[in-house]
């Protein structure tokens, strides 16, 4: 079992530049802006107040059990190391909060980069975290890219050919990457074995993910496939997760707009799900968050 390595205390933390912030407020701007030229908002606003509160409630639900798997993911990728590791509470803590800074915050790394921060502060060098926290990321991201070019393989009617290419290509990129960040698994475990582990838990995630879009939509009278839904919706997920935006807000309701009319959505209720399912998380990350520092204050 490895020995918790210390962080290096003569590392400062660098200032950040507004530039990124600047672009992805700038770009979110744009977004809405091109949405709202294209619906009708009357009829989105129309469609939200159909979603039913067991749905809501239940997208609330599988949304805490998908920071979960995140927090496990992240668990995984610690202990692959040999650690004995961070309590589950302080992980699920830490992934709660980055969640909830990544969906508010200009910058949708600023939330890994203080969970990364985080595990500095129990004693992990600060290279170590730092590629622990990339990994992260790139695991989730290639486990998207994977879902995705399976749905467009699989679904080829429904996805354009030149989308389903750059789903191919953007999975292989981020399989290189991932395979360049990823710490080396410990001696208990086969590479094959934990990074298995990281992309199986990534998928149950987007699948959860997937069933939330279902549900809202169903209770809004949109009898969907849910094999078409599978096919299509990671390409939403992918467009909120790419660092375009404030926390994907307006890049997949876009990707929503486009996509899931393929499968026959009313535009204006693709748009009006997809801004649920972003309520509904940040409503999730909120719930779990406050119930996890209630636990923390109980047990401390």
């Amino acid at each position: 079992m490895n020995v918790v390595r210390q962080s290096d205390p003569a590392i400062q933390p660098k200032k950040r530049s507004p530039v990124i912030p600047l672009v992805q407020i700038a770009s979110f701007i744009g977004l809405l802006a091109i949405i709202i030229s294209q619906i009708d908002t009357a009829k989105v606003l129309d469609a939200m107040s159909e979603f039913s509160v067991p749905a809501i409630a239940a997208a609330v639900a599988l949304h805490i059990a998908i920071v979960v798997l995140l927090s496990w993911r992240f668990i995984v990728l610690f202990q692959g190391q040999g650690f004995a590791g961070l309590f589950a509470l302080i992980v699920c803590r830490m992934t709660f909060g980055a969640t909830l800074a990544n969906l508010l915050l200009p910058t949708g790394l600023l939330g890994d980069a203080g969970r990364v921060w985080l595990i500095r502060k129990h004693g992990v060098d600060t290279r170590l975290a730092v590629n622990i926290g990339i990994s992260d990321r790139l695991a989730g991201l290639v486990a998207l890219a994977l879902a995705a070019a399976t749905g467009a393989l699989a679904a080829p009617s429904l996805v354009p050919d030149g989308l389903a290419i750059m789903a191919v290509l953007l999975a292989a990129a981020l399989s290189v990457a991932l395979y360049v960040f990823l710490p080396a698994a410990g001696s208990t475990r086969s590479l094959g074995k934990f990074v298995g582990s990281l992309l199986g838990l990534s998928l149950v995630g987007h699948v959860a993910a997937t069933a939330i879009a279902y549900l809202l939509l169903h209770s809004a009278g949109e009898f969907v496939s849910p094999l078409a839904l599978l096919a299509v919706f990671p390409a939403l997920l992918l467009a909120a997760a790419m660092p375009v935006s404030i926390g994907g807000w307006g890049s997949r309701e876009l990707a929503a707009m486009v996509s899931l009319p393929l499968i026959g959505i009313d535009e204006n209720i693709a748009v009006a799900m997809s801004i649920m399912f972003g309520l509904t998380q940040v409503a999730a990350t909120l719930v779990g968050l406050a119930i996890l520092t209630l636990l923390a204050e109980r047990a401390s």
